[in-house]
């Protein structure tokens, strides 16, 4: 799996795989398009479902204040 490949997507969040070094899939990654890594989990299920609720978070954040 290429490192650049996307698995999960929303406007300002991504899953992507977690790779060492060696090749080898540590799990996957979940980014913001600004670099910030806010998670790192084996499962690819857990790492969507992250993204989702970051998503959610930053979607629904202008109407809580």
């Amino acid at each position: 799996m290429p490192l650049d490949t996307t698995i999960f997507s929303a406007a300002d969040v991504f899953v992507s795989p977690a790779i060492s070094t060696d090749g080898s899939l540590l799990g996957y990654r979940v980014q913001t398009l600004s670099g910030m890594i806010l998670a790192v989990v084996r499962q690819r299920e857990v790492a969507i479902a992250i993204a989702q609720a970051a998503h959610e978070e930053e979607r629904l954040s202008p109407h809580l204040h």
